[in-house]
């Protein structure tokens, strides 16, 4: 007798196959499709993520709003007020003030964009997109060199290369070291052996070839000039070391101009596929140098002091100021040396950027217009000694050297 084997045909494990592959594209797309369950739970955690910065931007307007109400001065919430609430409350976020008076608030993980206007209302919320104008700088190398203004000092540790790298991912190398000069004469005067040139800075640079690979750095800052101008002026170091400012044409004078023309030299020929950009962030307003100068002159002195022995009747060092650079010789020589020297300085290193073909960028007004004329003198990005930054002049002008360095590319 036969025996029947019981067993599966082709067609059905056919069948079978083919229903299994319907069921498993309905679960893939379930899961991953436009309207799947994986991106909708993406998309839950990105808005519960703008709520809660949106949130976070509102109690920090709220308590600046309230500090200022308690005060005598002026109530408008500026960036530097978000930024201290932002720092009190944990969050990770940096506000900069706008010329048409809104704010502009970014927060530093998710790089999310929120708009505030003059009245403390959310105007607008830009979420990261894939095409943002940003990724042009992915994957590049820079480095960075200058004085205090680019190493950051006094109640700042960082300076601009710091904020630079944490606002873009960008590999920022800082060599930059404070009382550094253009100048290369003022080592010898100083007596120090800090790389105080920017030359020396370079030749530092090149020598650690375990962190400097000159092949691979794509863009070059540097700053300088500040020292330049106000070391001497201020009976800082001995006058005979100051060299002459110079001019763009002169090309065999020893001169500042000349130093920084050689500067630029080595740096095309060390770092020959490195963009190269310059920036003048300082505060080159006179009513700095002044505040420089009376600081300079009267040391500790006390506004009451000021008066007693002079025999005025300042009601503040806005005053002050401006009676002592008429009324002491001393004070009004120097201003008018660093104002001289300074604007004569940053017109010649301009025609030699555009004549090298190298950026040039001036933020020295944005950091005058925020002087308060309310008999202060005072300036939020401005520290007291009136020559180096705060962290709002920092977070705010490196949103301002970013956009530069973008156009480079």
């Amino acid at each position: 007798m036969k025996t029947k084997e019981k067993g599966i045909t082709l067609i059905a494990l056919v069948v079978t196959i083919v229903v299994l592959l319907i069921l498993a594209g309905v679960s893939i797309s379930m899961l991953t499709g436009e309207n799947g369950i994986i991106n909708k739970a993406q998309e839950a955690k990105v808005n519960t993520e703008i709520a809660e910065e949106k949130e976070a931007i509102m109690i920090a307007y709220s308590g600046a709003k309230m500090k200022k109400a308690q005060s005598t001065i002026a109530t408008t919430v500026n960036a530097e007020d978000l930024n201290t609430e932002f720092s009190i409350n944990g969050i990770s976020a940096g506000a900069v003030d706008n010329l048409d008076g809104t704010i502009t608030v970014t927060f530093n993980e998710t790089q999310r964009k929120y708009t505030i206007d003059s009245n403390g209302n959310l105007i607008e919320s830009t979420q990261n997109e894939e095409d943002d104008d940003t990724e042009v700088l992915i994957g590049k190398k820079s480095l960075w060199f200058g004085d205090s203004i680019m190493r950051g000092y006094g109640n700042n540790s960082q300076g601009f290369p710091e904020y630079f790298q944490k606002l873009t991912g960008v590999e920022c190398l800082n060599a930059s070291f404070s009382g550094s000069t253009i100048s290369d004469n003022t080592s010898e005067a100083a007596g120090m052996q800090d790389p105080l040139t920017i030359k020396e800075q370079i030749e530092y640079a090149l020598s650690r070839t375990d962190v400097v690979t000159p092949s691979e750095i794509d863009f070059i800052v540097l700053d300088g000039g500040g020292n330049d101008v106000m070391i001497y002026d201020l009976g800082l170091l001995d006058k005979k070391y100051q060299k002459e400012i110079g001019t763009a044409s002169d090309l065999s004078s020893d001169t500042v101009i000349n130093d920084f023309r050689e500067v630029i030299s080595m740096l095309k020929e060390n770092f020959p596929n490195a963009e190269i950009l310059f920036i003048q962030p300082i505060a080159i307003d006179k009513t700095a140098y002044e505040l420089i100068a009376c600081k300079a002159y009267f040391q500790d002195n006390t506004l009451e002091d000021i008066n007693a022995y002079y025999g005025s009747n300042c009601a503040t060092m806005q005053e002050v100021r401006e009676l002592a650079v008429q009324v002491i010789s001393e004070i009004k020589t120097a201003v008018d040396s660093m104002s001289l020297r300074s604007d004569q300085l940053y017109k010649e290193i301009q025609l030699v950027c555009n004549e090298l073909g190298i950026e040039y960028a001036n933020f020295s007004d944005v950091v005058a217009e925020h002087r308060n004329t309310d008999g202060s003198d005072t300036n939020p990005y401005i520290q007291e000694d009136q020559k180096h930054f705060t962290d709002t002049a920092y977070t705010n002008i490196t949103s301002l050297i970013i956009e530069k360095v973008k156009s480079m590319f």
